[in-house]
């Protein structure tokens, strides 16, 4: 099976004419309201510009908007004040299963460490060092507790 992905495009017009396809959708289309759910999806997705990098450098969307705070600042305004009526959208799984993972608190530890200490090859080494040396104390101060008895 072939997995086709279209990119999505970022340009000066896009959020007067997505705006417009949303209100479209609230109007008309309450049930299926495909573009409120994927920009809904999107909106959980990108939540920092280092997200939205991730997605352009993957050719998932083409930035035109000159910077990925722009492209950020975008797509996590599109669904301010919009109401989900559907739950039969092609999004609406995905993105609960979505929000659902990044709700467990293991996978929020897991984000901060690695955004936190291992964002350079510097901050490895140091995280890396800091380990050693407690193990080693540790050791050390072990051995002082046995040769005590």
């Amino acid at each position: 099976m072939e997995c086709s992905k279209s990119r999505l495009g970022l340009y000066h017009t896009t959020e007067s004419y997505f705006r417009n396809i949303i209100a479209f959708e609230q109007c008309y289309y309450r049930d299926d309201s495909y573009l409120i759910d994927y920009m809904a999806f999107m909106d959980n997705l990108i939540n920092t510009p280092g997200d939205a990098n991730l997605l352009i450098d993957k050719e998932i969307i083409e930035n035109w908007l000159g910077n990925e705070d722009a492209a950020t600042r975008l797509l996590n305004t599109f669904c301010n004040e919009t109401f989900m009526w559907t739950r039969n959208a092609y999004f609406y799984d995905l993105r609960h299963e979505l929000v659902a993972h990044c709700r467990r608190r293991y996978n929020k530890w897991k984000a901060m460490f690695k955004r936190n200490y291992c964002s350079s090859p510097w901050a490895v080494i140091s995280v890396v060092a800091a380990i050693v040396l407690l193990a080693l104390t540790i050791v050390q101060t072990a051995c002082s507790v046995l040769s005590l008895k």
